[in-house]
């Protein structure tokens, strides 16, 4: 069982990330839920605590603005109940004037 529905998008405060939200319910283990999220979604993203390490000067990705502005993912459990976990599933896009 996956179902997702959004919750918000848009950005939190002024000049700031642009962020996407999604309520997630499934059975599934959470690798599983993250990877059809991020079908769902239509794109590839690297989880938060990657992206933030790679972002660093002199890391993989410190100079490429392309994998900067493509953003990441969170993925964070809210509760559960039989069998049936729910998530809190947020994209983060870099806010780019």
């Amino acid at each position: 069982m996956f179902e997702i529905e959004k919750i918000s998008s848009g950005q939190e405060q002024r000049y700031g990330d642009f962020f996407r939200k999604y309520s997630v319910k499934s059975d599934e283990p959470i690798e599983q839920v993250a990877e059809n999220c991020l079908k769902h979604y239509g794109r590839q993203l690297p989880p938060e605590a990657e992206w933030k390490q790679n972002i660093r000067i002199g890391a993989a990705h410190g100079d490429d603005p392309g994998y900067y502005f493509a953003g990441c993912y969170t993925l964070t459990v809210i509760g559960s109940d039989a069998g049936i976990t729910e998530y809190l599933f947020k994209i983060r896009e870099p806010y780019a004037d």
